[in-house]
């Protein structure tokens, strides 16, 4: 049997559509964000974010994108000689130096005091090479947040990540103060987060 370009191009295309809807979402897609019934959702972070100003920002749907425009839902933080990833489910607020400009001791970072959700608190320095993304509240559209040049003053999150949905009609909510499902009334049931990167 002799095929021609065109179903040559054909097969092909249902060839490959047969083995992405087999194959489904990626192992490595769900060890990343949430999933909920075969659906990818990122996690959810808010924040209110104070400027060098004194301009607060209530944003929503925030991540860090670093200087290869990469999302992360964490941020590197140096300790003296350790370097470690600390998830933003375990930041309780970011509180950036006035007095000690980026790149003074380590190249791309900025002094900071991080205070965990565990009430610790750490002098650090945090990299500040890249951006945080969200959807602002006042004016509801995305806005950038550029961390370098002392830009920012502080950083206090609100949420862990979480989502919660509803086990009748499954929508997927991420406002930890919603609690009752306002289609249908059900109590929503709390998502499981995987402990990768987020």
């Amino acid at each position: 049997m002799c095929y021609t370009g065109e179903m040559f191009r054909v097969i092909l295309l249902y060839t490959l559509l047969f083995i992405t809807i087999s194959i489904g979402v990626s192992q490595e897609e769900k060890d990343r964000k949430i999933v909920f019934n075969e659906v990818v959702y990122d996690p959810f972070f808010a924040a209110t974010i104070k400027d060098n100003e004194g301009e607060r920002f209530n944003v929503s749907r925030i991540a860090f994108f670093d200087e290869f425009n990469e999302k992360k839902y964490f941020f590197w933080v140096r300790r003296n000689s350790g370097l470690y990833t600390v998830s933003f489910k375990n930041i309780k607020s970011v509180i950036f130096s006035s007095n000690d400009f980026a790149d003074d001791r380590y190249e791309g970072f900025t002094r900071a005091t991080l205070n965990l959700i565990s009430g610790e608190s750490h002098l650090v320095y945090i990299k500040t090479t890249g951006h945080l993304e969200g959807f602002e509240e006042l004016f509801a559209s995305p806005v950038t947040f550029y961390l370098h040049y002392n830009l920012i003053e502080s950083i206090e999150f609100a949420g862990n990540g979480n989502y919660y949905y509803c086990p009748f009609c499954e929508t997927v909510y991420f406002d930890p103060s919603t609690e009752i499902c306002p289609y249908d009334k059900t109590p929503l049931v709390e998502g499981v987060l995987s402990d990768s990167d987020r």
